[in-house]
């Protein structure tokens, strides 16, 4: 192993979230000249059960809070801010760590970052092992229903995921029309593999060396801004055999039946920063989980409120917030949320964590001041734009209910109870619509895992081919996230004066994985 890749899982930490948001002060370059056991098998072993974060009991058997309708609160006033600022980055975007801003002028360098050499000589390994197996499991020795002569290079694999990252350019139909001989092609689709060490108990082991690889470097190489945004992304499969990790909502417009990635992203550059992939069969060998919750996170009478106070547990849904926000604690940045995940518990969970939180809330949840909301049978006897507001002080959290066109409650312990306006088209007139300031500055930083989702889709190379097996599906989902943050790093490094910028990204990068770059070395 390299000594770069050395102090860079020193540094870093697989498994936990909590790292301190500071700069790196590496003064080494990443070189990928080396190869150990090391790499492998840390990656191989790296997995381990998550605890949960233990909150107050104050927190989780909160009865009672207090409202006062039309109050006024003055807002925090420790917002997160940069130490300095060289650049002058606005506060609300990202920043590159200094030692790391050459990695992403090139595209190729930045893809070797966040997936290094190391781990592809192993994927090439277990990849020449599955080769093996199904060739001695067929009666005539066929793989991927060809004669397999050789086993895989190196070389062959880097340019089978460079050229999958052409296809998604150019839609050029049958697997000939890319490949000489396409043979070799499909053997490789048949064969490739991310982990073949088994372990039971996470339902993820066969892409769990690839989950654990991406963490660290997502972020490690870069310093978030004020604005994160949290929000699930979704990638389509229909296959029945990872039950536990897929989810159905008839709503998501790419598929009814998908795996669901909670993640946390920039709410400026749609760069992500932490991901945590939904599984049901957490409660296995997750302590006190439950993923299929979707509730305020009541204690049970008999469990939650008869532990001791450090042992309480927060909901499943809070947990996941928890889980990919918490590499930030202490930091006082803010939690962008919708209502799927919004409530008074989570605010507060946040607040304990040093984090602050907006987002809207659905009116039902437990603990929202319900007499300062409005009702839908209002909407066409209330006139549009009107507000009302509600402040619980001694929690500082205030909570707005908006009429526009529909009722939008929002909860929020980032802001104040100050005025501003939206824009809104009726007709062929743009008007401006009173609001509280939280209103436009939720609509603002909201959309950063969408707008994420928006990249990957356009150039995907999970959505651009079909799979017969998930767990391929599921980790060229992730090479799609690794290469859609290395393009948002690469525009802030190396900015592109080009009509369309992303092609030229994604055509560069296929070609210097291609033709451009000796991977016999």
């Amino acid at each position: 192993m390299t000594e770069w890749n050395m102090k860079f899982l020193t540094d870093s930490s697989f498994d936990e979230e909590n790292k301190d948001d500071e700069e790196t002060k590496n003064d080494m370059q990443p070189v990928d000249d080396g190869s150990d056991d090391e790499w492998s098998e840390y990656v191989e072993h790296g997995w381990k059960k998550h605890g949960n974060y233990d909150t107050t009991e104050d927190i989780e058997g909160l009865e009672d809070v207090e409202w006062t309708c039309g109050g006024h609160y003055a807002g925090p006033t420790h917002l997160y801010e940069r130490e300095d600022n060289k650049d002058d980055t606005p506060v609300d975007e990202l920043r590159i760590s200094d030692e790391f801003k050459d990695l992403f002028k090139d595209p190729v360098k930045g893809f070797l970052a966040f997936m290094p050499l190391e781990f592809w000589k192993t994927v090439t390994l277990r990849t020449n092992a599955k080769a093996l197996a199904l060739q001695a499991a067929h009666p005539k020795g066929y793989v991927g229903g060809r004669e397999f002569k050789k086993s895989f290079e190196l070389v062959e694999v880097m340019k089978f995921i460079g050229l999958l990252i052409m296809m998604s350019v150019v839609q050029g139909g049958e697997y000939s029309l890319y490949w000489s001989k396409p043979n070799r092609f499909k053997q490789l689709r048949a064969c490739i593999t991310f982990n073949d060490v088994v372990e039971p108990a996470d339902p993820l082991w066969r892409i769990r060396p690839h989950i654990n690889l991406l963490k660290a470097p997502f972020k490690n190489f870069v310093v978030a801004g004020r604005e994160i945004s949290v929000d699930e992304a979704c990638i389509p499969c229909r296959s029945s055999y990872p039950r536990a990790l897929i989810v159905y909502n008839p709503k998501k417009p790419l598929g009814k039946y998908h795996f669901r990635i909670y993640t946390a992203a920039c709410a400026t550059t749609w760069y992500v920063f932490a991901f945590k992939i939904h599984s049901k069969a957490a409660g296995n060998f997750d302590a006190g989980a439950d993923d299929d919750a979707d509730d305020d996170g009541e204690p049970a009478p008999d469990d939650d409120t008869a532990k001791p106070r450090d042992e309480v547990k927060p909901s499943a849904l809070r947990q996941h917030v928890i889980d990919i926000t918490k590499q930030w604690e202490g930091s006082h940045r803010v939690i962008n949320l919708d209502d799927w995940y919004s409530s008074v518990q989570l605010c507060l969970t946040l607040l304990k964590m040093g984090l602050y939180c907006r987002g809207t809330v659905r009116s039902n949840r437990a603990h929202n001041p319900r007499f300062g909301m409005f009702d839908k049978k209002q909407i066409k006897s209330v006139m549009h734009g009107s507000s009302l507001v509600s402040v619980a002080t001694s929690l500082g959290i205030i909570a707005v209910s908006w009429l526009d066109g529909t009722v939008v409650n929002m909860l929020s312990t980032a802001d104040a109870t100050t005025k501003s306006f939206v824009h809104r088209r009726i007709g062929s007139q743009t008007i401006q619509q009173e609001c509280f300031s939280l209103v436009g500055l939720y609509n603002k930083y909201m959309q950063g895992v969408d707008r994420h989702d928006q990249l990957r889709e356009r150039f995907s190379i999970a959505s651009g081919a079909s799979f017969k097996q998930w767990y391929k599906k599921l980790g060229f989902a992730l090479i799609d996230i690794a290469i859609t943050n290395l393009y948002v790093l690469y525009t802030i490094c190396e900015p592109v004066n080009r009509r369309d910028s992303h092609l030229h990204f994604q055509t560069k990068l296929a070609n210097q994985m291609l033709f451009e770059t000796d991977w016999t070395l």
